[in-house]
This record gives structure tokens, C-alpha cells and sequence, in this order.
């Protein structure tokens, strides 16, 4: 069997709120570990809709008390000795409100200071004079290893 090098990643984005990006999301999450695949949810959003609907508000304020959010994950793969494995700390296993949690299922919650993390990282930005500095940053070898660890671990990517 030859060794997998691509996944599905699915975006659910537009610029209008309220138009079910998140409900949609998680119903494609749920319906596709229900059948058996391996998926990984990654709210990306401030509101915390995906997070909130698959780990409960409880759970999520949790992982916001103990830094265990996609913002923390971000914060902490700009260390210079960051490694993928730490990935599994923001990663929530089994949600879902279907059956007590859906095996297959797990999502990294977004963060009410994922907006915080943007704004230091733009006067960062500002910092890196070049754009190919600015890209060599964003795509070092750490890129390549994220997608590894991936492509190991889940069959889908959702982001909301």
C-alpha cells in the first residue's frame, strides 16, 4: 500500500456570520466519524461555535483556563524547539454530543484570545523585514512535520 501524502482538509468560511459555517461543520464532522473515519475539527473561530458543540461550554471553558486552545497550539509552534508531538496536548479526543462522544472524532477548540495572538503576531510581523523572511518563518521544516502528523492521525481536516 502506498503511503498517503494528501488529505481531504475542509474549509467551511464566508464573510457573513450566521449563515450555519459552523453547524454544517460539525454535522459533516459527526457524519463522517460515524462512518468510520478519523477526523480532526479545528475551530478557528472566536466565537467558539464548533468547540462549544462537540466538547460541551463546560469542557471548553477548561481548555481556555488551562491554555489548551488553538491559540496556545500557535503560540506555541513560534518556539524554536517546538515539537509536533506536543500537538496531541490541544487536541480533545472523542466529542460529540452523539452517543457520549464519537471515537473518531476530536477537535482543537478555538480561543476568545485567538484575536490577541493576530494582533502580537502582525507587529511581529513588522519586525521581519522581508516577505521571503516573513515566508521562511511561516514554512520552515515545522510545516512539513504538522502535515505529517496529520496525515497519521486523521483521514479528514475540518475548519470552521
Amino acid at each position: 500500500m502506498r503511503p498517503k501524502t494528501a488529505m481531504p482538509i475542509l474549509m467551511f468560511l464566508s464573510l457573513k456570520g450566521g449563515v450555519a459555517k459552523t453547524t454544517n461543520a460539525v454535522a459533516v464532522a459527526e457524519c463522517l466519524a460515524d462512518s468510520g473515519n478519523r477526523l480532526l475539527v479545528i475551530d478557528t473561530d472566536h466565537q467558539c461555535g464548533a468547540g462549544a458543540l462537540l466538547m460541551g461550554e463546560d469542557a471548553l471553558l477548561n481548555r481556555e483556563e488551562n491554555n489548551k486552545t488553538l491559540a496556545d497550539l500557535f503560540q506555541a509552534m513560534l518556539l524554536d524547539d517546538f515539537d509536533v508531538k506536543e500537538i496531541n496536548k490541544y487536541v480533545v479526543k472523542k466529542t460529540s454530543n452523539i452517543s457520549g462522544g464519537l471515537p473518531n472524532l476530536s477537535v482543537i477548540p478555538c480561543s476568545l484570545r485567538i484575536e490577541d495572538f493576530w494582533f502580537h503576531l502582525s507587529k511581529a510581523k513588522r519586525e521581519i523585514r522581508s516577505t521571503e523572511a516573513w515566508m521562511r518563518f511561516l514554512f520552515d521544516e515545522r510545516a512539513a512535520k504538522v502535515q505529517k502528523w496529520l496525515l497519521a492521525n486523521y483521514d479528514y481536516v475540518i475548519i470552521d
